[in-house]
């Protein structure tokens, strides 16, 4: 070791990746070879540093619709070898699922994940990401918002246009109606020719 200043010597050692106790024992030794080895120290030597997780998707807020699939993905690094990568998800019901992100290009993870029917919302995610060495990095965290904004399909008009009938008939009026999610009603307007206005709900 070298005198840096006074009594104090020092030297600097480069760890190398090897885990485990490193066992440090002081010689010293004075011109009249007196040697004193009784003193020692110990270090771990290992990986204490988390994994990095970043340029994440979806960004916050990003909007989506029921039915959408969304991608779910980050870019997954660390200073020695990445282990695992999860996004943990929570829906609007408080529900969770737990999605394991697979290497799709270089550092880039990703899941795709279905929107279910009928449960709009706030969907939240949190990255939860291991190296080989088990440190854990779950700190990063994003949003989406689910909505639904496409309109029921209503096909298969019975009566058909132009049909005709006559006074005191009875008149069945149907419709097929379908939705990505719930119908929650379906009604039938009907304009009589003096302006007069008749509103029926179909069951």
């Amino acid at each position: 070791m070298a005198n840096a200043i006074g009594a104090k010597y020092n030297v600097s050692v480069f760890l190398p990746q090897i885990e485990g106790t490193y066992n440090v024992t002081i010689i010293a030794n004075d011109t009249q070879n007196n040697i004193n080895s009784t003193e020692q120290t110990y270090i771990l030597g290992g990986d204490y540093i988390k994994p990095l997780i970043f340029n994440i998707e979806p960004t916050n807020g990003t909007s989506y619709n029921v039915s959408d699939i969304v991608t779910i993905a980050a870019n997954f690094t660390d200073n020695f070898a990445v282990g695992t990568l999860h996004a943990n998800l929570t829906m609007p019901n408080g529900t969770s699922q737990l999605l394991a992100l697979v290497n799709s290009s270089s550092a880039r993870y990703n899941a795709s994940f279905s929107i279910p029917n009928n449960l709009q919302g706030r969907y939240n995610i949190t990255f939860i990401g291991n190296d080989t060495h088990g440190n854990i990095n779950s700190s990063q965290t994003t949003y989406f918002i689910v909505n639904d904004t496409v309109k029921p399909s209503v096909t298969a008009l019975i009566p058909p246009q132009l049909a005709t009938f006559n006074f005191g008939d009875i008149i069945q009026i149907s419709a097929n109606v379908t939705d990505n999610g719930v119908i929650s009603k379906v009604l039938a307007q009907i304009v009589y020719p003096d302006t007069a206005v008749n509103i029926l709900t179909l069951a």
